[in-house]
């Protein structure tokens, strides 16, 4: 199954990548749409929101986990998590540079960066995404473990919708972000668990 969701959501990037010009008129419909919604809490709102979860802040909040996972012995885990974070950075820097993508005119953001593929949507994803399967791994109550996924599950989708809520990321950025997280999130699980497997096959 995760084989099966990572293929799709590599599909899916790849796809949104090579057709850009074809997600034209659902970005600027939604783009319309949402500055027609705008209401001034709810910006600062989405504006604390994007600080606090800037790809730069996530990736350094990542590697502070790692680095108590590693304390707490979750070794491996730690050095999973900590190269799946570095590795959707470093992803993010190339797309980035590769498709140079112009952000809305009427963003609400002022950022430097090119658009494509949005670098909050995909680290938060793969930051989340990680935290709902270390908890589908260890933690032994059920009440808990839906807790969990569902906090990070509205964080991921908080995170999205505040970068189209701004203005500062085309609809097909967000979509793309979720979609290269994903992939990159299940490809790494698989890997993990396989190498978990060897272990416990040698023991």
């Amino acid at each position: 199954v995760l084989f099966i969701i990572a293929i799709i959501s590599l599909i899916m990037f790849l796809f949104i990548s090579l057709n850009l010009n074809s997600f034209s008129n659902i970005d600027l419909t939604v783009n319309k749409f949402s500055e027609s919604i705008q209401i001034p809490s709810l910006v600062e709102i989405a504006k604390i929101v994007g600080y606090i979860f800037e790809p730069i802040n996530i990736i350094i909040f990542s590697l502070i986990i790692s680095i108590f996972l590693y304390i707490k012995r979750f070794k491996k885990d730690s050095i999973f998590f900590a190269t799946i974070t570095l590795i959707a950075g470093f992803f993010t820097l190339i797309y980035k540079n590769l498709t140079q993508r112009a952000r809305p005119l009427n963003s609400l953001v002022i950022e430097s960066d090119s658009s494509f593929p949005s670098g909050h949507s995909m680290i938060s994803l793969i930051l989340f995404g990680f935290l709902i399967y270390f908890s589908l791994k260890y933690t032994k109550s059920k009440s808990k473990r839906i807790g969990i996924i569902i906090i990070c599950l509205f964080l991921i989708l908080l995170i999205g919708l505040s970068r189209i809520y701004l203005n500062v990321h085309w609809f097909s950025d967000v979509l793309a972000g979720f979609s290269l997280g994903a992939f990159l999130l299940f490809f790494l699980i698989i890997v993990r668990e396989i190498e978990g497997d060897k272990n416990f096959r040698k023991i």
